[in-house]
């Protein structure tokens, strides 16, 4: 996962892009431990139609940005 995520950058993230033969539940553990400890940041994707644009933001459509 840490050395796939960079090819990922500024892209819709794809858990089918990082590793085709893992499980998609056990790659969102290992991304979820990279966030936690802030190697790699969730950016929700927004509509942008609302105020503010968290208000219309979906947690599973989501970028990585990495080591910030």
């Amino acid at each position: 996962m840490f050395k796939k995520i960079p090819l990922a950058v500024g892209t819709k993230f794809k858990y089918v892009n990082i590793d085709r033969r893992e499980r998609a539940g056990d790659l969102a553990k290992a991304l979820n431990l990279l966030c936690l400890a802030h190697l790699a940041y969730r950016v929700p994707h927004s509509s942008c139609l609302g105020v503010p644009i968290g208000a219309t933001a979906d947690s599973k459509k989501f970028k990585i940005v990495f080591l910030m």
